[in-house]
């Protein structure tokens, strides 16, 4: 048996899980992702990728650019590391509208550690941010 204590079925099946929740948001099933969420469903694809730098779901949904689905993995999410995260590919694709989504959702943006300053000044990101956001009526 794994370190972890899970057998390699049940480690199989997470993958498998795991797989399947990425088929679902990369073609953008809100539905069947709310219905995942509320069978109480890990959101964690962790297993799904076991070599490089693994993208998070909600990293996925943004790239994807589906605002309610951005919206409904961001307020299931647990992790504050991958909320920070997800900012970056954002920023990247200039959407405004899923930036404000993710701060609204508790996001932060990275400091230099050495200086101290925005890491984003003068990026999109920066320009982005000193814009004036919209009213909601």
């Amino acid at each position: 048996m794994p370190r972890d204590g899970m057998s390699n079925v049940d480690g199989d099946v997470v993958a498998s899980d795991a797989k399947e929740l990425i088929a679902l948001c990369r073609a953008g099933r809100l539905y069947e992702i709310e219905k995942w969420v509320s069978d109480g469903k890990s959101l964690d694809i962790s297993e799904a990728i076991k070599r490089g730098r693994q993208k998070s779901l909600l990293e996925i949904a943004v790239d994807v650019g589906f605002h309610s689905l951005v919206e409904l993995i961001a307020k299931h999410e647990t992790r504050q590391a991958v909320i920070d995260a997800a900012l970056g590919p954002a920023v990247s694709s200039r959407r405004l509208d899923l930036i404000e989504l993710l701060l609204a959702n508790n996001a932060q943006h990275q400091v230099c550690p050495t200086c101290r300053c925005s890491a984003h000044v003068g990026t999109p990101f920066d320009s982005l941010l000193s814009r004036p956001r919209s009213r909601s009526r």
